[in-house]
C-alpha cells in the first residue's frame, strides 16, 4: 500500500492529537455565535457536535496546534461519546474548517460510526467516494471523501497494529483548499 506524505502528515497529526493531554488554552473567550450559521460546513459541524452544548472558544489553541486563519480563533467540544471536535474560524467568526478525532471500542463500532457519518453527510446533500486504502506509522487507513459545491469532508478510519480503530474527520469550506491526493483512486462510496 502506498504511503503519501500528506496521508502521513494527517495520520501523525491525528496520532499527536490523541496522545495530547493538554486542553484548550485561551487568552480571550470569543463567543460561539456563527457555529451553526446555516452554511454547509455549519450544518456538518452541528451534526458532528450532536446535542448542542457551549464550546470552549479561544485565541490560543491547545499546545501543538495552530490557528489556521489570520486573526481567527477556534471553538472546541469534547465528549466521551463523540470525541473532540475543533472548529477553526476566520476573523469574522465563520467556521472555515473542522477536525473531529474520535476513539472507538472496536472495528464494528468504528464501522457503525463511519456508516452514521456517511449517511448524515449524504442526507445533507454531499456525494461520496471511497478512497484507496493506505498505511502510515499510525496504522492502516481506510477513508472516504464527501463533497458538494461549498464543503468537502474527509473521513478516515485509522487502525493501529494493536487496539481499536480511531477516526479522524476533516472538513473545509473551500473544496479547492483540500489536498485531493489524500483520496487517490477513489471508488463510489456506498
Amino acid at each position: 500500500m502506498r504511503l503519501t506524505l500528506l496521508t502521513l502528515a494527517i495520520a501523525l497529526s491525528a496520532f499527536g492529537v490523541w496522545s495530547q493531554s493538554s486542553s484548550a488554552q485561551s487568552t480571550a473567550i470569543p463567543d460561539s455565535v456563527g457555529i451553526a450559521d446555516g452554511s454547509a460546513i455549519g450544518r456538518v459541524t452541528s451534526f458532528l457536535i450532536g446535542e448542542w452544548r457551549a464550546p470552549l472558544c479561544g485565541l490560543t489553541p491547545p499546545e501543538g496546534e495552530s490557528i489556521w486563519f489570520q486573526n481567527g480563533d477556534y471553538c472546541e467540544w469534547k465528549s466521551s461519546d463523540r470525541g473532540r471536535l475543533v472548529a477553526q474560524r476566520d476573523k469574522e467568526h465563520h467556521v472555515r474548517a473542522i477536525t473531529l478525532t474520535r476513539e472507538t471500542k472496536s472495528a464494528a463500532n468504528a464501522g457503525a460510526i463511519v456508516d452514521s457519518i456517511s449517511s448524515a453527510l449524504r442526507a445533507l446533500g454531499l456525494t461520496g467516494v471511497e478512497c484507496a486504502p493506505g498505511s502510515s506509522p499510525a496504522g492502516e487507513i481506510r477513508s472516504w471523501l464527501y463533497a458538494q459545491r461549498d464543503v468537502i469532508v474527509h473521513v478516515s478510519e485509522i487502525t493501529p497494529a494493536s487496539g481499536p480503530p480511531r477516526l479522524l474527520t476533516v472538513a473545509v469550506d473551500d473544496p479547492k483548499a483540500f489536498p485531493l491526493i489524500l483520496c487517490e483512486s477513489p471508488t463510489k462510496a456506498q
